[in-house]
């Protein structure tokens, strides 16, 4: 099997992994989400990822690791999800 970036059928297959670990996580009680793998894709090849991040709240930490220190590799995606503060409470 190939990349998702090259190949359709590999990424169709990662998104529909990606759809179920992401059906599986709006499950969950109300609390921060932490998605990880490689997907051996880029993001935007990836639907329910990019879905993720634009209609969910996620974030790519990979994307913003720079900003801290941090790194990533290719195909390395962590999303997280953390919940606003309730009203009345602040950081």
């Amino acid at each position: 099997m190939e990349n998702g970036d090259t190949d359709e059928e590999a990424a169709a297959i990662t998104n529909s992994i990606c759809e179920v670990a992401l059906a599986d996580a709006r499950e969950q009680p109300e609390g921060p989400k932490l998605i990880a793998g490689n997907i051996n894709a880029s993001i935007c090849t990836i639907l329910a990822l990019e879905d993720a991040i634009r209609q969910e709240e996620y974030v790519n930490v990979g994307a913003i690791a720079s900003a801290y220190g941090g790194w990533t590799m290719t195909g390395l995606v962590v999303l997280m999800q953390v919940p606003a503060a309730p009203p009345g409470i602040t950081s």
